[in-house]
């Protein structure tokens, strides 16, 4: 009975994509600040996230009802609600982006 079975030559490719693999780890293994930071940053801010977009959303609507009252006068109540209303965007989408790693 004869089996149907290929039999395909040993090379020594595999060795040396060990080794190459090995040594790439080496140079994808560079400490940086910054990302450490921003990382970390990210971590906690999302941690906090749940109660922390409430006393955003809490202060965005004070800011709203705060704007619309003082609308005729001299205060620059709009620029102040503008400026919260955009740090709860920027935060919002700080949040929702993961940062990556760069292989």
């Amino acid at each position: 009975m004869t089996s149907n079975i290929l039999k395909f030559e040993r090379r020594d490719t595999q060795k040396k994509a060990k080794h190459v693999a090995v040594s790439g780890l080496v140079k994808k293994t560079s400490f940086n600040l910054w990302q450490v930071f921003i990382k970390t940053i990210w971590v906690f801010t999302v941690l906090l996230w749940p109660i922390l977009s409430w006393v955003i959303a809490l202060d965005c609507l004070y800011q709203l009802i705060r704007m619309l009252y003082y609308w005729n006068t001299p205060v620059h109540a709009g620029w102040t609600f503008l400026i919260h209303f955009g740090v709860a965007i920027v935060l919002n989408i700080f949040v929702v982006t993961v940062p990556y790693d760069k292989k």
